[in-house]
C-alpha cells in the first residue's frame, strides 16, 4: 500500500478568497491515480502563511489567512486538509529555514498525531522550497522517503533549494524548462510527467467541423495580468478578416479587458463569456478553430492540452512550460510575451490559409494522446511504489 501525503499550497481553498479558483490539478491527479490503482491513498498538508490578529487588519487575504489559521483542519471536496500555517515573509529571505522549522515545532504534536494515525510510505512536496524544506524535515525526523515536483526554481537557486534537491528520493518535472532547470542545480535524477487530460476532451477527425468565416477563436484562463488577453485584443484590432474572439474566465482584469474592448470598438467579435465549468469545457472547446493565452510565465497550463485534444492547435509563449513541448508551426505558435507584432504576424497567417489551423489541429491531437491519464497515472504510481 503507498500512502502518499501531499505538501502544498495549491489548493483551490475556498476559506481565501484568491485561492478558491487555484487549479485542482492536485486533486484530479488523485481521483485518476485512486481510480486506476486500489493500493495507493492521499493525504493533504496544505501549507499557507501564519497571520495574527494584526495582520488580519492589513486586508481580506490576510485576514482569511488569520481566519483558516484558528482551525486544525479543513474539508476540502470531500477530503480532510491538515493545516499548516508557516511563517513567511513576502519575499525570500536566507533564514527562512528557520521561520519553517519554529512553524513545524510549533505544530509538531499535531504533525507528529497525523503522521502516526496516516502512516505515509512517502511525502511529495508540490515545490522546491517551502513545501520541499517541510519534506525534507519530516523525512529526517520520521525515515520517510520524499519526492518533489520541480515547481519553484528560479535562475539562481539558493542552498536551501539546492539541499531540498539533493536529498530528495525522486524529482518530478511537468514542463520540458523544469527538466532543464533542475539539471542546472542538482544530480538527481528527474522524471517527466506532465497533467494530464481527461478523457472527454480527446476528439476524433471525424467530430471535426470545417473551418469556415468566422475563424473562432478562444481562450479560458484567470482573468489576471499575466496572462496577456490584452496582448490578443491589441493585435486583433488590426485583423481586417471575420473572426469572433470569446473569452472564458473570471478575474481581477475583467474591467479592464472589457474597457479594452469598447475602446477599440470590437464588442461584436470580442466577447468576455464568464465562468466556465471544466466539465462543460470539451464540448465548448471543439466549437472553436484556435486557442490563445499567451500567459507568461506558465508553468505548463493544463487546459493548453485539453485544447489540443479536443483539436485545436495553440498560441502561447515561449520560455514557459509548454515551450520544448509543442514544436512551433507544427501544434502551434510560441510567442515572445511582449511582442504584439509577433500575434499580429499570426494572426494574419491564419486569415490568408485558415486551412492550415486543421493541419495544425490534426497535429496537435497526435500530440495530446502522449498526455492520457491512463500514461500519467501509472508514471505516478510507479514513482509511489518504488
Amino acid at each position: 500500500m503507498a500512502r502518499v501525503l501531499i505538501i502544498t499550497g495549491i489548493l483551490p481553498v475556498p476559506a481565501i478568497e484568491h485561492k478558491k479558483t487555484e487549479n485542482d490539478i492536485l486533486l484530479v491527479t488523485e481521483e485518476e491515480v485512486v481510480s486506476r490503482y486500489t493500493d495507493v491513498s492521499f493525504k493533504y498538508f496544505f501549507v499557507f502563511p501564519f497571520a495574527n490578529r494584526l495582520l488580519a487588519r492589513v486586508s481580506t487575504k490576510w485576514r482569511s489567512y488569520y481566519e483558516l489559521g484558528k482551525k486544525s483542519d479543513f474539508n476540502l471536496r470531500g477530503r480532510n486538509l491538515f493545516l499548516l500555517p508557516v511563517l513567511l515573509l513576502p519575499r525570500r529571505v536566507f533564514f527562512r529555514d528557520l521561520l519553517i522549522k519554529v512553524s513545524l515545532y510549533m505544530h509538531r504534536k499535531r504533525i507528529r498525531k497525523e503522521i502516526q494515525e496516516y502512516q505515509p510510505t512517502v511525502l511529495h512536496a508540490q515545490n522546491s522550497d517551502v513545501d520541499a524544506f517541510i519534506a525534507r524535515e519530516l523525512s529526517r525526523k520520521y525515515n520517510i522517503p520524499y519526492i518533489i515536483t520541480l515547481r519553484g526554481l528560479t535562475d539562481t537557486p539558493d542552498r536551501l533549494v539546492k539541499l531540498n534537491l539533493d536529498k530528495a528520493k525522486s524529482l518530478i518535472a511537468i514542463s520540458s524548462k523544469q527538466i532543464v532547470d533542475g539539471e542546472k542545480v542538482c544530480e538527481n535524477n528527474i522524471t517527466f510527467i506532465p497533467h494530464g487530460v481527461k478523457e472527454s476532451f480527446y476528439a476524433f477527425k471525424h467530430d471535426r467541423k470545417e473551418i469556415t468565416a468566422p475563424i473562432r477563436l478562444i481562450t479560458v484562463s484567470r482573468l489576471l495580468k499575466l496572462k496577456n488577453i490584452d496582448l490578443v485584443i491589441r493585435g486583433l484590432k488590426k485583423v481586417k478578416y471575420d473572426y469572433i474572439f470569446d473569452i472564458y474566465g473570471d478575474g481581477p482584469e475583467k474591467e479592464s479587458l472589457e474597457q479594452l474592448i469598447k475602446k477599440f470598438g470590437l464588442e461584436n467579435k470580442i466577447h468576455l463569456q464568464g465562468f466556465i465549468n471544466n466539465d462543460d469545457l470539451p464540448y465548448k472547446l471543439r466549437q472553436y478553430n484556435l486557442f490563445i493565452m499567451p500567459s507568461y510565465p506558465e508553468s505548463l497550463g493544463r487546459v493548453y492540452f485539453e485544447a489540443m485534444a479536443s483539436g485545436l492547435p495553440i498560441i502561447a509563449c515561449k520560455n514557459t512550460g509548454v515551450d520544448g513541448i509543442v514544436t512551433q508551426g507544427q501544434e502551434g505558435f510560441l510567442i515572445d510575451h511582449r511582442s504584439e507584432s509577433e500575434i499580429v504576424e499570426i494572426l494574419e497567417l491564419i486569415g490568408r490559409d485558415s486551412f492550415i489551423l486543421r493541419e495544425m489541429g490534426d497535429k496537435a491531437m497526435e500530440l495530446a494522446q502522449e498526455f492520457q491519464w491512463a500514461k500519467i497515472s501509472q508514471s505516478y504510481y510507479d514513482l509511489y511504489k518504488l
